[in-house]
């Protein structure tokens, strides 16, 4: 009768320790194929937020741009509350179309020179548009909740225990005056320690 030979019993260790070694390995592979996914979704999901940010979101959020709220597009796509701001603003259909992320082919058509005209041309629009839209209804709104909020900052004095403050401007002329912060309590206006930040504000 024909016997089995003797197993070696160092082998099934050893195939014990490549299974566990092959099933670690796997399970490396699927974190680390796991990881690379959650990072591409990332970069996706960044790509996309970029692409869908809007040129006035984007002005908004520029270090020194606080003061101003957002306008509802519907008010700047309507041409009577644009009136006379044509003769006011260099380049203003190439602005009024960066507002607006209107597809243009800026690039073909101006000098590298020109199309940083377009982008502070798009600034100053922006400014004089908005002093039109805070007088209005929606706008005021806007600024009344950026105000309860203390958006614009605080008045200094220590008797107005941090009452909010406001941005005045006073002219509309462009340039013209740096914005001033006013004060409810105080009753009295005082300059803008970054006034140069807001040069755009009317």
């Amino acid at each position: 009768m024909m016997t089995e030979p003797d197993k070696d019993p160092l082998a099934d260790i050893a195939g014990e320790d490549d299974a566990s070694l092959l099933a670690d390995h796997v399970a490396a592979t699927d974190l680390t194929s796991l990881v690379e996914a959650d990072d591409d979704e990332r970069e996706e999901d960044m790509s996309a937020s970029e692409e869908d940010s809007s040129w006035i979101s984007w002005f908004l959020s520029l270090r020194g741009n606080e003061f101003f709220c957002e306008v509802d597009e519907e008010y700047i796509q309507d041409d009577f509350n644009l009136t006379g701001l044509s003769s006011l603003v260099p380049y203003y259909d190439y602005a009024l179309d960066m507002i607006l992320d209107v597809e243009m082919a800026i690039e073909e058509s101006l000098t590298e020179e020109q199309q940083e005209l377009v982008e502070s041309a798009a600034e100053m629009l922006y400014g004089l548009i908005h002093a039109r839209y805070i007088i209005t209804n929606r706008g005021l709104q806007a600024m009344y909740e950026k105000l309860t909020s203390a958006s614009f900052g605080k008045c200094p004095r220590a008797f107005c225990s941090g009452q909010p403050a406001l941005p005045i401007g006073r002219s509309d002329v462009p340039r013209n005056y740096t914005v001033q912060i006013f004060c409810p309590i105080w009753s009295l206006l005082w300059n803008n320690i970054s006034s140069s930040l807001h040069a755009n504000i009317p």
